[in-house]
């Protein structure tokens, strides 16, 4: 690109006030626990929902691997009764 003689273009030496690269750091730390706290009320949303489907109890509805015995957490694999 330049040879180490030449000068740098004005515009690739910027010069900030001392506050400004504290000021980015911040903002980098604040937009990085915003997305985690996004993503995790996301996260913890979703797993309700599936939560609540898989002990829910109702006829017709097919629910749980078996298709309709409320889950797997209400019968452990010794005791249940395949169809």
């Amino acid at each position: 690109m330049w040879a180490a003689t030449e000068k740098l273009p004005a515009l690739l030496l910027l010069q900030v006030e001392g506050w400004v690269p504290f000021y980015l750091a911040f903002t980098a730390v604040m937009l990085s626990w915003t997305s985690l706290l996004a993503f995790t009320m996301r996260l913890y949303t979703i797993a309700g929902a599936t939560a609540q489907w898989w002990v829910a109890r109702g006829p017709g509805l097919l629910r749980g691997p078996g298709g309709g015995g409320g889950g797997g957490a209400k019968c452990p694999p010794p005791r249940c009764k395949t169809r």
